[in-house]
């Protein structure tokens, strides 16, 4: 077994991960990033979720205002630069980037690399050893070899809680989860409408459904549609668990969906006649799964009353958003030109004093995670978990983080 000792361990390279290994680099710490995937971002990558949402305040008078750290909005911009990509209305007053996945992976690796971040990929986590209310070391396998990794300080950016879970920390779990959904790429598309082809897409599933026994629940990506290519999603009629063998058998049935129900709907839509499916993304887009709970739980009414807060590290600017059965999205929005406030105990629990959640894995609820679980709020949470993570003073780094914000 090899033996490898750093400041800061990040279980997870999807946008958190890496958002949360280059603040900590930032702070001059040895910093280690494992991931079982083969190459960074996560579902932004693997799953192709193909827009940045949260990003930006939702207004209805057409004025563009990023929100979050001065890194993570730097971090947009490089994004939107390197997918030679503009942020578009998307409805209702919300802002989106699109982005082009092979972009953002390079994108990622050039930041590791100048970071001087050290990353291991095709690396699962197998064990966590604690002592009392401390973690020591984990146990890795990558690839056939076995790994013990020790850490001063572990952030869990995975998107279901696998380290803190393996830890003992106490989890938020349902029985069941929003939605996945499927992300393929579409070429010779006869068409450079994106509204009037999910119109048509609509319309198209409307007609077949009554002779059809699945779904078909397919749109566009937002922004994608270029060229006459785009990235079309589907969405799967079952809901998630957080029983990975299940889903991994979800992500198959999808896949499988599409190279049957796809042709049937592009017969029926003029635009799509001589259209091709060209790439089919390897991973199912799963929106939220299991998380760990901290010292607090950020709550449907923290939302829906943009609450404001002096311990708060993250500003929530998306709605509440729910993909429910048969594709049926549900909306929940507070005030425009407003947000809410992610205290800092939704990043810890102080049964485990040098574990930090960040992403999709913050202490939420149900209908809280709903919004926070977008890419905006993602990066912010994950940089004030590693600067969190990296203090000597954690009160302090909280009024630090809140000023921040406030600039």
């Amino acid at each position: 077994m090899s033996e490898i000792k750093t400041d800061i361990l990040i279980v997870g390279a999807g946008i958190s991960g890496i958002s949360a290994a280059i603040a900590a680099a930032a702070e001059n710490k040895s910093v280690l990033v494992i991931d079982k995937n083969e190459i960074p971002g996560g579902n932004s990558t693997l799953a192709n979720v193909g827009t940045i949402c949260g990003a930006f305040y939702r207004n209805l008078s057409g004025h563009i205002e990023p929100v979050g750290y001065q890194q993570n909005r730097a971090f947009v911009k490089e994004i939107a630069a390197a997918s030679d990509s503009n942020v578009i209305h998307y409805h209702q007053g919300l802002y989106i980037l699109p982005y082009k996945w092979e972009a953002l992976k390079n994108l990622f690796l050039d930041k590791i690399e100048s970071a001087g971040i050290d990353i291991s990929f095709h690396t699962k986590l197998k064990a966590v050893n604690r002592t009392n209310d401390k973690i020591d070391s984990i146990d890795a396998l990558c690839k056939e070899q076995e790994l013990l990794i020790k850490a001063d300080k572990y952030i869990d950016c995975t998107g279901n809680g696998a380290l803190g879970q393996m830890a003992g920390n106490e989890m938020i779990k349902e029985e069941e989860y929003q939605l996945a959904s499927q992300v393929f790429t579409v070429r010779n598309i006869q068409s450079d409408n994106e509204f009037s082809l999910n119109l048509a897409l609509k319309l198209a599933a409307a007609r077949l459904e009554d002779s059809c026994e699945i779904g078909l629940n397919f749109y566009v990506v937002p922004g994608s549609l270029q060229n006459q290519v785009a990235h079309f999603k589907y969405s799967l009629e079952e809901t998630i668990t957080d029983d990975d063998e299940r889903n991994q058998a979800l992500n198959v049935i999808a896949k499988n969906r599409i190279k049957e129900a796809f042709p049937m709907v592009k017969s029926e839509v003029e635009s799509l006649k001589a259209a091709e499916i060209s790439y089919i993304s390897p991973q199912l887009g799963l929106r939220v799964l299991q998380r760990c709970k901290g010292d607090y739980v950020l709550n449907e009414q923290d939302i829906m009353q943009a609450k404001m807060r002096k311990d708060g590290i993250a500003r929530g600017t998306w709605p509440i958003e729910e993909w429910l059965s048969k594709g049926k999205l549900n909306m929940q929005y507070f005030e425009d030109d407003t947000c809410y406030w992610i205290p800092a105990a939704c990043l810890s629990n102080s049964k485990i004093k040098n574990l930090w959640f960040a992403g999709k894995n913050i202490s939420a609820s149900h209908k809280a995670i709903a919004s926070a679980r977008v890419m905006g709020t993602c990066i912010q949470t994950a940089y004030a978990a590693a600067k969190l993570a990296c203090s000597e003073n954690p009160d302090k780094t909280i009024e630090q983080l809140n000023d921040e914000l406030n600039q």
